[in-house]
């Protein structure tokens, strides 16, 4: 395990600095920020790292939502993006999940929100581009989860 003094660079992942900038502005601002997670244990501990142990501390007017397996399946569906937009949410960030998703954020969009985590091919309309799990160079950055990513952007 590396120490605390050889942990990477975390703006070698590709746009990170886009990624912070924006989550930064939404906090600035009082803007609602929903954390949408997934039930994997990737996805439940990048929720639990981004919303109670950073953006909740800071007081940050944040919420997030976690798709019912049996219900909603996997990823972004487009009822859970109408009942996040329905609480007055301005960003969707992502975790691990989204990647395909450019129906549902392309919907998000269309109701005023915006936010996403989006590989550079795919990026659509998301003005957050969050991509954990690749490195903008060839970095030791290029393995992490994308609760690394996450740790990477708090």
């Amino acid at each position: 395990m590396r120490g605390d003094d050889e942990l990477s660079d975390p703006f070698l992942l590709q746009d990170m600095d886009k990624a912070v900038e924006r989550i930064g502005r939404a906090v600035e601002e009082g803007q609602k920020i929903c954390i949408y997670g997934d039930y994997d244990c990737d996805g439940i501990t990048s929720t639990v790292l981004l919303f109670y142990t950073y953006l909740q501390s800071i007081g940050a007017d944040v919420f997030f939502y976690i798709p019912d397996r049996d219900r909603e399946g996997y990823g972004m569906n487009a009822g859970a993006v109408q009942a996040v937009a329905a609480k007055g949410t301005s960003l969707i960030v992502t975790v691990d999940n989204g990647i395909s998703a450019l129906d549902e954020i392309s919907y998000a969009v269309r109701l005023g929100m915006d936010g996403g985590y989006r590989p550079p091919s795919t990026q659509g309309n998301a003005s957050v581009v969050f991509c954990s799990g690749e490195s903008a160079s060839k970095g030791s950055a290029s393995w992490i989860s994308r609760f690394g990513g996450c740790w990477s952007c708090v």
